[in-house]
């Protein structure tokens, strides 16, 4: 059974699919409705995500998972949503935050 560091580092190589394929998802839900506010609580929040997650897989404790967890509640929660595609807004920002700043950990490191 793999470790959650190597689950982890396994998962930031992949994240530039997750970038390119939410980026698609964030274009299209913008041409609907564009609310700057939504998207950058979304990015926001799944910078923190993954900054979070990253500190966990560090090894720096198992407070820093259950933090990154409630992330995206507290992103649902503190976002001004009033309308359907908002929530693709958020939903869509949330996961483009996340995987580029997994991304950018990636490429920093070289690996």
């Amino acid at each position: 059974m793999k470790t959650s560091q190597a689950v982890g580092f396994s998962l930031i190589g992949q994240a530039y699919i997750g970038l390119i394929v939410f980026a698609v998802v964030l274009a299209v839900s913008l041409i609907f409705s564009f609310n700057l506010t939504v998207v950058l609580y979304g990015v926001i929040f799944g910078a923190i995500t993954a900054a979070l997650l990253l500190c966990y897989w560090l090894g720096k404790g198992g407070s820093f998972f259950l933090l990154a967890v409630m992330c995206p509640l507290i992103c649902i929660i503190v976002t001004p949503i009033t309308s359907f595609f908002e929530i693709a807004n958020v939903l869509g920002a949330f996961f483009v935050g996340l995987c580029l700043l997994l991304t950018g950990y990636r490429l920093k490191k070289g690996s």
